[in-house]
This record gives C-alpha cells, sequence and structure tokens, in this order.
C-alpha cells in the first residue's frame, strides 16, 4: 500500500506542513510506504501511482485554499477504489469554518472513497510547534460529524488500519 500526503500551508510558520508530516510519519511508524509532498511538487498524473491519498489545507475564509482547491480540480475522476482522507488545520473558534467539508467533496466526486472522519488541528496564534494533544481532538462545536468524539490520533489509526487491511 502506497500514500501520497499532500498539503497546501499558508504561514510562516508552515503549521499545516508540520501536521502533514506528523500525519505521514505516523502513517509510516505503520508500515505504510507514504509519500507527504507540498501540493505544487505534486503532478496530478503521479497521483494514480498511490493507494491512498491524505489531503490538506488551512481553513481559510470557512474553506481550502483556493490552490489546494486547484490542486484537486487538476486530478481526473476515475479514482473509483482509491483511498482517501481529508485534514485542515484551523483555528479554535465558533466561527472557523472548516477546510475538511470542501476537500471530502472534491475527493468523493473524483471518485474517492473516505476511509476516515476528518482529522482537524486546531492551532494557536502564531506558534512554532505542533499543536498541543489536548487540541487536536477532532472535535468542536459545528464541525458537525457523527464521528466529532475521535480523538487525532483515532482518526489517523483508521487511516492505517484500512491502509495494512488486505481487502483494500
Amino acid at each position: 500500500m502506497k500514500a501520497l500526503v499532500v498539503y497546501d500551508s499558508v504561514s510562516a510558520t508552515k503549521m499545516t506542513e508540520k501536521v502533514a508530516r506528523a500525519i505521514a510519519g505516523a502513517m509510516k511508524d505503520q508500515g505504510t510506504d507514504v509519500d507527504c509532498l507540498f501540493y505544487k511538487d505534486v503532478s496530478a498524473a503521479s497521483v494514480k501511482d498511490y493507494d491512498c491519498l491524505v489531503v490538506g489545507s488551512p481553513t481559510m475564509a470557512w474553506k481550502p485554499t483556493k490552490d489546494i482547491m486547484q490542486f484537486l480540480n487538476g486530478l481526473s475522476a476515475g479514482s473509483s477504489g482509491k483511498l482517501a482522507a481529508a485534514f485542515d488545520t484551523q483555528i479554535q473558534m465558533r466561527i472557523s469554518g472548516n477546510a475538511t467539508k470542501a476537500i471530502e467533496a472534491k475527493l468523493a466526486e473524483l471518485g474517492f472513497r473516505l476511509i476516515s472522519p476528518p482529522l482537524v488541528a486546531y492551532v494557536e496564534g502564531k506558534t512554532e510547534s505542533l499543536p498541543d494533544e489536548g487540541r487536536r481532538a477532532g472535535q468542536g462545536e459545528g464541525l458537525g460529524d457523527s464521528f466529532g468524539a475521535r480523538s487525532f490520533e483515532d482518526r489517523l489509526a483508521i487511516i492505517n488500519h484500512f491502509l495494512r487491511s488486505p481487502s483494500v
């Protein structure tokens, strides 16, 4: 099983890149062959070489960045059966929005099979480090998914479970 983590990161501290690398590291720790790349370093044609695509973006004005959506729009349909998941970084506020909804919708439209509830990493201001364990819980007001009680680590475990499963 080969996975690709693709991300956009716009802050000076590159927080979304750090989260992407943490996700890729956790997948690698579980034995998955994984590449982690900035979206500009990925050709649409190369995505077909992977069994799983994990896409992430900071939440900007209640949605993913235009660049990550342009990347997804450049992919061709026909990814039926390939696995996918989405993640975002956001400030934990009632009105922060959620980038993963649009990412997941586009992945589904392209034929990917979503294997995990969205991974949400809450960040605070302009920090240099990854969010604390307590702020990485993929839950919060307004996320509205039935998996809201699952932690960030639980969601990574779900992805790793699907990647190791012989039935995929």
